[in-house]
């Protein structure tokens, strides 16, 4: 059950315990993980495959694949694009926003949340006075052994559910990127795909297509 929208938040987010994870999440990580933008119903569920996340969505309008695996595909579902990141063959994280960037209302937010609840409820995160988070962030926590969580970025206008491991591995992948280029390693490879995955971790979906069949290794038009 989703508790009540929650207000303006800003601070830094802890790994472990009430919080989400370091404070590069969601606005600022480039993750070398699988990412699916869908078609269907605006209410996918954390932890489901990629043919049940297939199933409930629909066939992708676009594909985009890199070395690293990180298949990228775009869809649209009651006027939200939908983003899925996959770990092990399974849904980790959704990015919901609106196709015509506009903001998702408190009535939606609770109703998305609904969805990926699992059956438990959802707890009203306190961000404020911690490190290196940005104002405009609103976060949700479950009350589960292995919680899931939630984030409503203010000013990218996108909705973020995850789960605790993905953030710790998201920002461990993080670390160990930034500890080779502070000691002169190559960057990550997977260039195309990895700039495509930052913009849709920003919020940004421009330059993604909105209609028309998939064509691997190429937006539709």
């Amino acid at each position: 059950m989703a508790a009540p929208f929650c207000g303006r938040m800003g601070g830094s987010i802890p790994e472990n315990g009430s919080g989400l994870g370091v404070a590069l999440w969601p606005r600022w990580c480039g993750v070398l993980l699988a990412l699916f933008l869908c078609h269907g119903t605006a209410a996918g569920r954390i932890g489901e495959t990629e043919a049940e996340v297939k199933a409930r969505y629909g066939a992708p309008v676009f594909t985009l694949s890199s070395r690293e695996a990180a298949n990228l595909t775009k869809c649209l579902s009651d006027g939200f694009s939908i983003a899925v990141t996959y770990v092990a063959g399974r849904s980790a994280r959704e990015m919901i926003a609106k196709a015509d960037k506009s903001e998702i209302t408190e009535k939606e937010i609770n109703r998305l949340l609904e969805a990926n609840s699992g059956g438990f409820s959802w707890n009203p995160q306190q961000l404020a006075g911690q490190k290196n988070v940005p104002d405009g962030l609103l976060g949700w926590r479950t009350n589960e052994e292995k919680p899931r969580i939630a984030l409503y970025d203010e000013r990218t206008q996108a909705l973020f559910v995850t789960t605790q491991r993905f953030i710790n591995l998201t920002n461990a992948a993080n670390r160990r990127s930034a500890a080779k280029k502070v000691n002169g390693g190559a960057s990550l490879p997977g260039g195309q795909s990895e700039r495509a995955l930052r913009n849709l971790q920003s919020g940004n979906l421009r330059g993604f297509p909105t209609s028309s069949p998939a064509r691997k290794g190429e937006p539709s038009k």
